[in-house]
């Protein structure tokens, strides 16, 4: 996807495809979603073009990598809604990043809940 440290990530989710024995679910914005596109470009500050290229991307990226021969549990689906944050959770540990919805530069606001914490959190 051309983000930076995407090579690092690339190696990373290929050691965990290999791994095996864990399940991943990637959502993303729904390419076909004209509406959605056009709000993440803007936020995003690139061209709405641009924006669905880079999803197909990733889509071709994680596909390869979780393709056939991984040992992981694969889905990956669309949303038509535009995203509010950003969700990561291994095993015990979930990590939440909220996008900025202004049209100024910010700090992103994260927070991470991890044992008993997530379990009260995300029933």
């Amino acid at each position: 996807m051309g983000a930076p440290g995407g090579t690092v990530r690339i190696t990373e989710l290929r050691t965990l495809a290999e791994r095996g024995e864990c399940r991943i679910r990637i959502i993303l914005p729904n390419p076909n979603n004209q509406t959605v596109i056009e709000e993440l470009a803007g936020r995003f500050n690139t061209k709405p073009e641009t924006l669905k290229e880079k999803i197909k991307e990733a889509v071709e990226e994680f596909t390869s990598i979780f393709g056939e021969d991984s040992k992981v549990t694969f889905e990956l689906y669309y949303i038509n809604r535009v995203p509010l944050f950003t969700y990561y959770r291994f095993d015990d540990l979930c990590i939440a990043s909220f996008y900025n919805h202004q049209r100024t530069t910010s700090r992103f606001r994260s927070s991470s809940l991890q044992g008993p914490e997530l379990l009260r959190f995300f029933p």
